[in-house]
């Protein structure tokens, strides 16, 4: 096993900060948005890029940027709700699709209890 030169810690220690650090810098922790990383799955399951999913949303009348798209799957930009809509539609999904299943357990659990009403 190798030893790093300056601090002496073992090569397997210093790899695994630099992996937690890398994992760190692309975590957020207050989020502009939950559905960042479900765009970002329905984006790689239609086999666009982001500049391809940028393209394809201005084509539906909604004037974004590749750069936007990285913001909103980073969940450093806030998402509009007719802005999740609109991206629900591009991607061929629905917007369920593109919340958190624990959002919409508690959503369905509201409607539930409004009809019972």
């Amino acid at each position: 096993m190798g030893f790093h030169k300056t601090c002496g810690i073992p090569h397997v220690l210093t790899q695994a900060l630099r992996l937690k650090s890398s994992v760190e810098s692309r975590t957020r922790p207050n989020p502009k948005n939950v559905a960042g990383p479900f765009i970002r799955k329905a984006r790689y399951a239609a086999g666009m890029s982001q500049p391809e999913l940028a393209a394809k949303c201005q084509r539906h009348g909604w004037n974004i940027s590749r750069d936007i798209v990285a913001r909103i799957e980073l969940q450093t930009r806030w998402l509009a709700d007719f802005e999740l809509q609109k991206m629900a539609n591009v991607l061929g999904v629905t917007i369920g699709d593109l919340i958190p299943r624990q959002k919409r357990i508690i959503d369905e659990a509201c409607a539930l209890s409004q009809l019972e009403q």
